[in-house]
């Protein structure tokens, strides 16, 4: 269920059940409900890849349908790259086009030996109807690593209209 636009009420007009049922209770559950997808690997994962790739395309991806509204894009992952001076880019694609396709590091850059925690947030505006959402990652050199097989650590990936 979406949001309707309120109706423009008019004085002495006979409200009805389905009315108000349309234009007060759907729409407060709207608020209250919004339509959100979140996914979390269950793995550890790895790339060499110098190009972006699908971090999960099973696990790490999803479809949203919207409604119009901006939408709030979330990732966090524990990750390390194998190289000193290398670094992992994290992006989100989008219906087919990366959010930070002009960035050769995407949304997000690591760059350390370490394991530790990355998170990007992102607002977008969308049409609505129904959206694939995927998570991205790329090597400069090495070998990058996600880690998102264990209770100390997870992949998360998400999105909501808001």
């Amino acid at each position: 269920m979406g949001w309707t636009t309120p109706k423009t009420w008019n004085v002495d007009e006979l409200v009805t059940a389905a009315m108000m049922n349309t234009h007060l209770r759907d729409n407060m559950n709207y608020l209250f409900s919004p339509n959100r997808q979140q996914k979390t690997g269950n793995a550890n994962y790895s790339t060499t890849s110098t190009s972006f790739v699908d971090v999960d395309s099973s696990n790490l991806s999803f479809s949203l349908e919207t409604y119009g509204g901006p939408v709030l894009v979330w990732a966090m992952v524990a990750c390390k790259v194998s190289t000193s001076g290398a670094y992992i880019g994290l992006d989100v694609e989008v219906d087919g086009t990366r959010l930070g396709a002009g960035y050769s590091s995407g949304l997000a850059k690591f760059a350390s030996i370490y394991t530790a925690p990355v998170t990007i947030f992102r607002v977008v505006e969308l049409s609505a109807g129904t959206h694939t959402f995927k998570l991205q990652w790329r090597v400069s050199g090495g070998t990058g690593y996600i880690y998102g097989g264990s209770t100390n650590a997870q992949a998360v990936f998400g999105a909501m209209e808001i």
